[in-house]
């Protein structure tokens, strides 16, 4: 599975769709980790259009990572222009499905009040990157009361699995 991860915008649209249907394994087996594999997407000037394509056919049938990496692809300008609205749908429908990835970007996308149940939500699920925008929201007074224990707690939980800007918080 890990060769798919990482060949994944190298991949033609049957290969996709073989992987996919077949009982639903490709999505099942992803994990946290998976998503450090996919993201942070190189920069657009890198980039192709086959990335794009390969996201919008993972996202038709059904993906959820595909469907979060498209909403990243649209709110980016990756393999398209740059449309906040489409992003924000992608992030929402991915957020209903339960995807953590896509509650965290749709967190982001909020920056406030309701980012905060969001970036909770998905840190609980174990989202290291919800746990760090929860930390910087507690340290830095965004949208809820500062509270640098908390900071520290979401901080060290999201230093664990290598967020290296959260490592860099806690020294």
């Amino acid at each position: 599975m890990s060769q798919v991860i990482q060949n994944f915008n190298m991949m033609n649209t049957k290969e996709i769709e073989s992987l996919m249907s077949s009982s639903n394994q490709f999505e099942n087996n992803f994990d946290t980790n998976a998503f450090d594999l996919l993201i942070p997407i190189p920069s657009p000037r890198k980039l192709k259009s086959p990335t794009f394509e390969s996201f919008q056919k993972a996202a038709d049938l059904g993906n959820s990572y595909g469907i979060n990496h498209l909403g990243y692809c649209y709110e980016n300008g990756i393999g398209i222009d740059i449309d906040y609205q489409k992003a924000f749908k992608l992030y929402q429908k991915v957020a209903d499905l339960g995807n953590p990835f896509g509650i965290n970007n749709l967190g982001y996308c909020y920056k406030n009040g309701f980012a905060f149940e969001l970036y909770q939500k998905a840190a609980d699920l174990g989202n290291s990157l919800a746990q760090y925008n929860l930390a910087t929201m507690y340290e830095y007074e965004e949208g809820i009361i500062k509270n640098i224990d908390k900071a520290i707690y979401w901080y060290k939980k999201s230093a664990e699995q290598g967020v290296q800007e959260a490592q860099n918080r806690l020294e």
